[in-house]
C-alpha cells in the first residue's frame, strides 16, 4: 500500500491523508477541504489518468465504510513514515517524500513554460501579496490540470526509461560475464 500511496503522492504533488469522500471520479478531481490544508483554504487537485488509475483500482478493493484511500487497517490513514520507510527499503536514502513536491516545482521551472503561479497553485501555495490575491481569486484550474497531467506522463515515461536502461545494463553485464 505504501508504494501506491507514494506513486499517488508523486503524481498529485499533494500531502497525504486522502479520503474517498474527497474524490470526484466524474470530474477527475480531488477536493481537499480547508480543514486539512496547511494554508487553511480548500485545494482542488486535478487527477491525471495515472492518478485516476490508482484510485479506480483501490476503489474496487476497498472495504465497506473505509474512509481513507491509503490504509493498512481500514481505519487510519497511511502515514508519511510508511512511504519514507519504503524509500529506505529501496535504498533511496537521499530523497524524502516531501522532496517530490520540490522536484515538481523544479521541473515546472526548468523543463516547462508553465507560469510560476500555476506551479505554485498546484502545490497549494499562496502567491503574491494580499492585494494580488484579492484580485486573483481563481486557483488556475486548467493550468494545474495541464501541469499535473504532463507531470504524470513525464514521471511514468521516466520510470519506463529507467526500466529499459536497467534491462540493457543487465544484458550488458550478462554478455560481459559470458565473454570472461
Amino acid at each position: 500500500m505504501a508504494a501506491r500511496a507514494l506513486e499517488f503522492t508523486i503524481l498529485t504533488v499533494a500531502r497525504s491523508g486522502e479520503t474517498w469522500k474527497e474524490i470526484d471520479f466524474k470530474g477527475k478531481l480531488w477536493n481537499v477541504p480547508k480543514e486539512r490544508m496547511k494554508a487553511g483554504a480548500p485545494h482542488t487537485v486535478p487527477l491525471s489518468i495515472e492518478a485516476l488509475a490508482i484510485l479506480e483500482a483501490l476503489h474496487e478493493q476497498r472495504q465497506e465504510g473505509q474512509e481513507f484511500i491509503f490504509t493498512r487497517d481500514g481505519e487510519n490513514s497511511l502515514s508519511n513514515m510508511a512511504m519514507m520507510m519504503l524509500l529506505r527499503r529501496m535504498k533511496q536514502t537521499e530523497i524524502t517524500v516531501h522532496g517530490f513536491r520540490s522536484g515538481f516545482r523544479d521541473w515546472c521551472g526548468d523543463a516547462t513554460s508553465f507560469p510560476r503561479e500555476v506551479a505554485e497553485a498546484a502545490l497549494a501555495h499562496k502567491v503574491g501579496d494580499e492585494t494580488e490575491r484579492a484580485y486573483r481569486r481563481s486557483d488556475a484550474p486548467k493550468g494545474k490540470a495541464h501541469g499535473l497531467c504532463r507531470h504524470g506522463r513525464f514521471t511514468c515515461e521516466a520510470i519506463e526509461q529507467r526500466k529499459e536502461i536497467a534491462a540493457l545494463v543487465a544484458e550488458a553485464r550478462r554478455t560481459a560475464a559470458a565473454v570472461v
